[in-house]
């Protein structure tokens, strides 16, 4: 398990929450919770301002995992 702050946390946090906002985004929940997973999402990218290619990377691994949570892509791809 990778501790709070490390590298590693803040990678897998900053997936995490780009997924729950393009949940958020999907099912029309309102702007409040966007507004909070903005915050989170600027707070770990602050951590991650030397890995310029990982915002892409999580964005990638974000939209899998709601594809497949909407079932729209069945055939999972870690």
């Amino acid at each position: 398990m990778a501790s709070f702050g490390s590298q590693t946390y803040s990678k897998e946090e900053l997936t995490a929450e780009l997924g729950a906002a393009y949940l958020c985004g999907v099912t029309g929940i309102s702007a409040i919770t966007i507004d909070n997973s903005t915050a989170y999402i600027n707070g770990w990218l602050n951590k991650l301002r030397g890995d310029k290619r990982f915002f892409f990377e999580a964005a990638q691994k974000a939209q899998k995992a709601v594809n497949y949570i909407q079932n729209l892509n069945p055939q999972y791809e870690a």
